[in-house]
């Protein structure tokens, strides 16, 4: 996780992205972002710019898009 905390830092432009599980983003997705949460608190990640994607083949990208955004 460090690794990927570090990468995340030095990047420029943060990409999240999930398929869509039954309205929501997946458990994998979610663990990250709790993992990653209290950097809310911190501003880690002021200036960054950011990017939701939701993937589904039917509905649920709004859901899913809407919670991407309000974490970023």
């Amino acid at each position: 996780m460090s690794i990927v905390k570090n990468k995340l830092i030095d990047s420029d432009l943060i990409i999240f992205a999930s398929p869509v599980y039954v309205h929501q983003i997946t458990g994998c997705f979610k663990t990250f972002i709790d993992r990653i949460g209290y950097w809310t608190h911190t501003m880690k990640l002021t200036g960054k710019i950011g990017v939701s994607v939701a993937l589904s083949d039917n509905n649920g990208n709004e859901f899913v898009i809407e919670y991407i955004s309000k974490v970023m």
